[in-house]
């Protein structure tokens, strides 16, 4: 049987330096203006068209704005962001992550695939910048539900299809750095490993109740180990 294996992107197989949080935000005041001192937000986790209601809702606290609104800003982002990436220094694959990815897309029972809250093509340019975007074939991303656990859903069933098995859900792992990682996990009925590579640290991780917590994807071992690889 098949192990299905889905990653978050942002602190987890990459990290930008706040680059990409910088490029949203230019994106957002080309759109809509200069953003009012104290209107940011911490993204971690969340989905990129719900980070710009929420600092949309900062700036114009009496007006609600449209998801076809809040995807017109994420486009735009999308515009500016391969630039960003090369113009501005930050960007890292992340401790082990290559390591581990090239391990699972050569292990005959692994399937690995992408559950993030970016939408994909600007999660495609993040990991192309990497150049490790083909190593994730199918996903689950913001463009499929702005809500993480139904994105989650939505990747799990899209690893099924490229498997072409219908594989069960304790043989289905989240891997994530943040505690709505660890609750779209739950919420699919999948498993949660969550890594602390991003501004979470293991302890905090941990009282989430995660059914592994690493420091980081440096243990190619134990991480298979943990998903019957």
């Amino acid at each position: 049987m098949k192990k299905l294996i889905l990653f978050d992107i942002d602190g987890t197989l990459i990290g930008t330096g706040g680059v990409a949080m910088r490029t949203l935000y230019r994106a957002l005041e080309e759109l809509h203006g200069p953003r009012p001192e104290g209107v940011a937000l911490h993204p971690d986790g969340k989905t990129d068209p719900m980070i710009v209601r929420e600092l949309l809702a900062g700036m114009f606290p009496d007006k609600e704005f449209s998801m076809d609104e809040c995807y017109a800003v994420v486009n735009r982002y999308v515009e500016l962001l391969p630039t960003s990436l090369t113009d501005e220094p930050g960007y890292e694959i992340l401790p082990g992550v290559q390591r581990l990815i090239e391990k699972l897309r050569d292990h005959p029972g692994a399937v690995q695939g992408l559950g993030t809250g970016n939408v994909e093509a600007g999660g495609r340019v993040k990991l192309r910048h990497g150049g490790i975007s083909d190593f994730f074939p199918f996903g689950g991303f913001a463009c499929d539900h702005p809500v993480r656990g139904e994105l989650i859903k939505i990747g799990i069933e899209k690893g099924r299809k490229h498997a072409g098995e219908d594989i069960p859900l304790e043989d289905v792992f989240i891997v994530g750095d943040t505690p709505h990682d660890i609750s779209a996990a739950r919420y699919a009925g999948a498993k949660a490993i969550a890594v602390a590579t991003g501004r979470h640290d293991a302890d905090e991780l941990a009282a989430h109740e995660p059914d592994l917590v690493m420091e980081n994807l440096e243990d190619l071992d134990g991480f298979l180990e943990f998903v019957g690889l």
